[in-house]
């Protein structure tokens, strides 16, 4: 990676006040030489840009990036460059705002709080008179401002920074959407820079994870001053990241690093030093040293989510051998749905077969442009290679889409009864995993949901209640607990099929006899299918 050189921007020394002048007209300059902060230590001292940090403003300065995706191990200093870099920019340009969001209200007052000492310490001669402040913002005499808070201000920004965005993402659907739809169309114009930068959270699925998905499959041709470009930081690239000491090395992770020396780009020769201290924090974290101290960008996507439901049970599934292109749908058998409805998008189906006592969940459908009212489901189920045994709709289905379903030709549409409790859904179906087997292409959305799909704390006033997410891995999550509910109560059952959709399988004489056969997990012809 290009990043700046510092000593291109040192003073060489007999300059004259008019050389300083023209010098400070160039904020790579003031960024090198102007600021002081505190350092992770908590003590006070210039701010002399690290690696990382260089890497930034090469990108942004030089290569003229406006939008930076940057997911990053934890502590690299970038939320310290944002900061000056909002102040820098609001500071010595009339009238700029600069917005910082991020996870909670303290963590942004936090920037604010850099912001605020950087500018306290400039030299007067330089320090633009401060108007305003209060909690959350800073006004300066000429009209610049820096904001902070858990959500963007109304109005125009130059600047935005918003940090840990994966959380959020992961966390808080809502406040997400709202970073896309209304703090990102915020930023002014093609000279507007966004710097959004997370540790990941929530798997491969969520605004950030698209994000970061869409800019790195964009070519870099066909980039526009409004699409983000990527730049992932590991852990290493950090020289605090290293241990001391005589602890002993492991095989296992001697291992680890040849074969991530192998597969980086360009060369990089690990020490001992930055082994112990890698291993040290694996042994602490174990899956979750993905998400704090990721080596490539890849590792981001295997970190586990906090308080996952279904995590467990897909990684067994895995393991056994139960996520497999083998996995095929049986000509012989009926194929159920069963669907949670939302919006659109957020309407899920899972496509699903029982064979003996396994239940095969051969696709994850979802809804979308195309696909948006029951008849149009209706439309893409029929026009599907397979001969449907039953549809299981939500409770609140039964008003509108099981009469519409019904209406535009589909049979045996049936609605579950509402539970008093959503973990009534989820149990059962944790308990039930076991027996789910899934074709690893038709399913790899749903399953990448099952994965992501997370509870966390929550407080009514009263009582703190263990509560599932709702965000974009809930709709999928939630109707593969409906499936189960579906097969539980006998509405999906292989022997409750219609005698018409059983003629059409040539099946109606023997299946009834076939159920011994079928439970041992042979087809009728008595070969194994799996």
């Amino acid at each position: 990676m290009k990043r700046v050189k510092l000593e291109d921007y040192e003073l060489k020394g007999g300059e004259t006040e008019g050389d300083v002048a023209k010098l400070m007209e160039d904020p790579l300059w003031r960024l090198c030489n102007l600021y002081v902060i505190k350092d992770a230590e908590g003590r006070e001292g210039a701010f002399v840009p690290n690696e990382a940090q260089r890497i930034v403003l090469w990108a942004v300065y030089v290569a003229g990036w406006k939008r930076l995706a940057i997911p990053k191990a934890r502590q690299l200093g970038l939320s310290t460059l944002f900061a000056m870099i909002c102040l820098d920019e609001t500071l010595f340009s009339k009238g700029k705002q600069a917005s910082i969001v991020d996870q909670t209200q303290s963590d942004a007052q936090e920037k604010l709080d850099k912001v605020k000492y950087a500018y306290e310490r400039l030299p007067k001669a330089v320090k633009e008179k401060l108007r305003s402040e209060n909690g959350t913002e800073l006004e300066w005499v000429n009209g610049g401002r820096v904001v902070a808070g858990k959500r963007a201000r109304g109005g125009t920004n130059q600047v935005l920074h918003i940090s840990e965005w994966g959380p959020i993402a992961c966390d808080d659907a809502a406040r997400s959407r709202e970073i896309m739809t209304g703090a990102l169309p915020s930023v002014s114009g093609v000279t507007g820079k966004v710097f959004a930068e997370s540790t990941h959270k929530g798997g491969m699925g969520g605004d950030w994870y698209n994000l970061l998905k869409n800019a790195l499959e964009t070519p870099d041709e066909e980039k526009t001053s409004k699409d983000f470009r990527v730049l992932f930081f590991p852990w290493w690239m950090e020289k605090r990241y290293a241990l001391g000491g005589k602890g002993v090395i492991t095989e296992d992770t001697k291992k680890y690093f040849k074969a991530l020396e192998e597969r980086l780009e360009w060369s990089v020769s690990f020490t001992e030093e930055q082994m112990r201290f890698y291993q040290g924090e694996a042994k602490r974290l174990r899956f979750d040293v993905y998400s704090e101290y990721p080596s490539v960008i890849e590792e981001c996507w295997l970190a586990p989510t906090p308080g996952a439901i279904y995590a467990a049970s897909v990684g067994r599934a895995r393991g056994e051998g139960r996520i497999s292109g083998d996995v095929e749908w049986r000509e012989n058998l009926p194929v159920f749905t069963a669907f949670d409805i939302g919006a659109p998008e957020n309407t899920k189906c899972w496509v699903f077969q029982l064979v003996g006592d396994r239940v095969v969940f051969l696709e994850s459908l979802t809804g979308g442009d195309a696909c948006q009212t029951p008849a149009q489901w209706v439309k893409r189920l029929k026009e599907m290679k397979y001969s449907w045994g039953g549809h299981t709709l939500p409770h609140d289905g039964d008003v509108v889409w099981r009469r519409s379903m019904l209406e535009a030709g589909l049979r045996n549409v049936s609605c579950l009864k509402r539970s008093v409790n959503v973990w009534d859904v989820i149990n059962p179906a944790v308990d039930a995993f076991g027996r789910a087997w899934f074709a690893k292409k038709g399913c790899e959305e749903g399953v990448k949901a099952l994965e992501a799909y997370h509870a966390k704390e929550e407080a009514d006033g009263q009582t703190l209640r263990n509560m599932p997410v709702h965000n974009w891995a809930s709709h999928y999550s939630t109707a593969f607990g409906y499936a189960m509910q579906a097969i539980a109560r006998g509405l999906a059952n292989n022997s409750t099929m219609g005698g018409d959709e059983m003629g059409r399988m040539g099946m109606n004489a023997r299946f009834k006899g076939s159920q011994t056969v079928m439970k041992q997990g042979l087809d009728l012809t008595g070969k194994r299918r799996f």
